[in-house]
């Protein structure tokens, strides 16, 4: 192992305890910020592993809402066939409109992940910050689901307003159960970054 490798485990270690530590202390802000240092020190494949895990997450949620809807679950196990050469990104990331809680954000995050899969091979800073966009907005599309089932008349306020400007008292505060469920995303993101970097927690 060379000098130059061990100083960027080290620093990919350092992010680590730092994104655990904002997450304990709910400052998502600086947990974005951590994850997009991080993401750029690590493996292309790595930061890919890490998006499909959040995303796979979230699928049974998607599908319980819309359960119709097929390419979603055929366009992530894309992604855990290790002998699949030649993926298919032919599916309406962005052409289809839901309006279930968390859903919109759901499938555009899956268009992201079609975005950083054709740039792999030649990843650049846009690439990992995409990745970064991509979690949160997973991660977001979980708080809308738990506000929606803490606020269900808001919720159908908001998605039958059609863009119009609607006074919802509780958009933006968030419960303790909403709280620790964003923690709870970001320290099993945590968790994920250690199996790639073969971390032991």
């Amino acid at each position: 192992m060379t000098q130059n490798t061990k100083e960027l485990d080290q620093k990919c270690i350092e992010y680590v305890v730092e994104l655990r530590d904002a997450a304990y202390h709910h400052d998502w802000q600086k947990c974005e910020q951590i994850s997009r240092n991080l993401f750029r020190l690590l493996a292309p494949d790595n930061v890919i592993h890490i998006v499909v895990h959040q995303l796979i997450t979230h699928l049974p949620i998607f599908e319980r809402f819309h359960p119709d809807v097929k390419w979603s679950r055929i366009f992530l196990l894309q992604f855990l066939d290790t002998e699949s050469k030649n993926k298919v990104f032919d599916f309406p990331f962005y052409r289809e409109t839901y309006t279930s809680p968390g859903s919109q954000g759901f499938t555009q995050a899956l268009g992201f992940l079609a975005d950083i899969e054709k740039s792999r091979r030649k990843p650049d800073q846009y690439t990992f910050d995409l990745a970064v966009d991509t979690i949160t907005l997973i991660i977001h599309s979980k708080r809308l689901v738990l506000w929606a089932m803490e606020h269900p008349d808001e919720w159908q306020l908001w998605i039958k307003s059609d863009g119009r400007p609607v006074k919802i008292r509780s958009l933006g505060i968030e419960s303790l159960t909403i709280q620790e469920a964003v923690r709870d995303s970001w320290l099993n993101i945590v968790v994920e970054i250690n199996k790639v970097l073969n971390i032991k927690a």
